[in-house]
């Protein structure tokens, strides 16, 4: 997702940085090293993907109305019938300033900028909270809130990416019910929640202004299907549905998610397997970092960041990007520079061996 990069730095390799990770043919053409060569880290999509079956004939051929078996496993899966599946959870961030009372909106300073792009699009002022910290996020919201009347809606992406904060669910719930006396929004991307799930905000709801972001993509590592989903009151769906017109989930993502939404041993194993392997990433990729002064490593299930001194981050980059692995960067400051590390599938030994030779071979930026 977004790591887009804030610069004044003349060099080349600002010119190439992509807005969002997975762009491998941007980067095979930048260094010259061929698609399939590129060990891709780049995303916070699990390398793991859901096995599904043979994918029969129908969910190419019919129109995508909405298949029952869907809805019931969406129903099921989200314990809730206030769901709106839309095509991949972009969509519902583009859309939803369009849909919501005209206000000023409270943003995180760092986090998936689609979010910040999207509100100035429809034209909403807005102001921003520090994000690199639980306390100082909390902190922050709580005083502008306090502080400042005008503000009517609040997006909070949890945890956060590329940052890997993750807020209270009981403090988004208490921000929501100060906004619902303005008849505002509290907005929660939760895209990578699925592997925590017991730290979703849906657990403690308790007021109607709440709207739930979900990402399928992610955590079942299926991202191409682009299906996610919208957990909001009735009079939110039926404004995003009517904009985003006739049958927006295509058959295929229906088919695929019917199946992979109600396979409750496999989304058990997995999150068992995404929590194992985030011990074994730390120790795999430890000694990429440990040349850099005062690093700081935040880890999820999904991905893992690295906040440092920019030039240090910028060389990790490229030390990795000139071996064919690709990774996202984050501008955080003048000083700071955030590296963002996807999940590696650890049944890849070429790819495990590839990066111990990487750790071996970094001298780091001084």
């Amino acid at each position: 997702m977004d790591l887009s990069v804030n610069t004044t730095d003349d060099d080349n390799l600002t010119d190439y940085l992509p807005v969002h990770g997975g762009d491998l043919y941007r980067a095979s053409a930048y260094y010259d090293i061929a698609p399939h060569r590129w060990l891709d880290l780049s995303t916070g999509i699990n390398p793991i993907a859901y096995p599904h079956n043979p994918i029969p004939a129908s969910a190419f051929q019919r129109l995508p109305y909405t298949q029952p078996e869907f809805a019931a496993a969406v129903e099921r899966y989200f314990q809730t019938d206030s769901v709106l599946p839309v095509p991949g959870s972009q969509s519902a961030i583009q859309l939803l300033p369009r849909c919501l009372p005209t206000g000023k909106v409270l943003l995180p300073a760092i986090g998936y900028r689609e979010h910040t792009l999207s509100w100035a699009g429809a034209g909403a002022e807005f102001s921003c909270y520090r994000a690199l910290h639980e306390a100082q996020a909390a902190a922050d919201i709580d005083r502008l809130l306090c502080g400042d009347s005008s503000i009517k809606h609040l997006v909070v992406i949890n945890p956060n990416n590329p940052t890997g904060i993750c807020l209270d669910p009981a403090l988004l719930s208490r921000w929501a019910e100060r906004l619902s006396r303005r008849d505002g929004f509290v907005v929660v991307d939760e895209a990578f929640i699925d592997p925590t799930p017991q730290a979703s905000v849906l657990g403690v709801k308790s007021t109607d202004n709440i709207i739930v972001l979900r990402s399928f993509g992610k955590f079942f590592g299926l991202a191409g299907l682009r299906l996610g989903f919208v957990i909001a009151k009735q009079s939110v769906t039926e404004r995003l549905r009517a904009e985003m017109g006739c049958w927006p989930v295509n058959g295929v993502a229906q088919w695929v998610a019917a199946k992979a939404l109600i396979d409750d041993g496999w989304q058990r194993d997995m999150r068992n397997l995404l929590q194992r392997n985030m011990a074994k990433r730390q120790r795999l990729l430890s000694p990429l970092w440990a040349q850099i002064k005062q690093p700081q490593v935040r880890s999820l299930p999904l991905f893992m960041s690295l906040l440092a001194g920019r030039q240090q981050v910028r060389s990790l980059f490229e030390h990795l990007a000139s071996a064919a692995v690709l990774t996202r960067v984050v501008e955080v400051d003048q000083q700071r520079s955030m590296l963002r590390i996807g999940n590696i599938d650890f049944n890849d030994l070429g790819a495990v061996t590839r990066i111990e030779r990487l750790g071996r071979a970094f001298k780091g930026a001084r």
